[in-house]
């Protein structure tokens, strides 16, 4: 079990008490306009509790928690990435808690995790270059730029029923680069 504190958060293993803040999470995050970014999540109930199920027996996902209260407002991960080039760093705050640094407290967390228990080299993370904001939170992190990623495709445009394409960019971030010299990164 891994239970990282910051200096406001807790990130911690999910657990199946979780379920009703998950479905939340899930939910929130597949109505924001971010989604047309990502993958699509599980919507129904059944497939939701099942994705839970899988997740509670897994260190890379962990949910963002604002304590006192045991309830997640997003899920931080440092999963594989698809084509194995490493462990790829995602993250998703519920739309009420955007613009409190949330998330970059909990990748800033997840990060120093990542290259000081883990002892990993490296972190990858891949960001639609139309999403802005991701591209900015990787930076300000420290990490930079790996070149172009493939066009991806995602999900269907919903007006038109077809696909929508994105310049994907690859970015990597290093454990000699971590934490950036001017300790930006690290906000707690």
């Amino acid at each position: 079990m891994i239970s990282l504190k910051t200096g406001r958060l807790l990130l911690r293993n999910f657990t199946e008490d979780d379920l009703f803040a998950f479905c939340e999470l899930l939910n929130d995050k597949e109505a924001s306009p971010q989604a047309a970014f990502d993958r699509p999540y599980p919507v129904s109930r059944g497939e939701q509790s099942a994705l839970l199920s899988f997740l509670c027996e897994r260190d890379d996902y962990l949910a963002i928690c604002l304590p006192p209260s045991p309830r997640p407002v997003g899920f931080v991960s440092l999963a594989g990435a698809e084509g194995g080039h490493g462990p790829e760093l995602g993250y998703f705050v519920r739309s009420q808690n955007l613009g409190q640094g949330i998330a970059r407290e909990a990748c800033a967390a997840m990060l120093d995790y990542a290259f000081g228990q883990m002892r990993l080299s490296l972190v990858f993370s891949n960001a639609a270059a139309e999403n802005e904001g991701l591209c900015a939170l990787l930076k300000s992190l420290g990490f930079c730029e790996n070149g172009p990623a493939e066009p991806i495709w995602l999900r269907l445009d919903q007006a038109s029923g077809q696909p929508r394409w994105f310049t994907a960019q690859s970015y990597v971030l290093r454990s000699e680069d971590w934490p950036p010299a001017d300790g930006s990164a690290l906000p707690f």
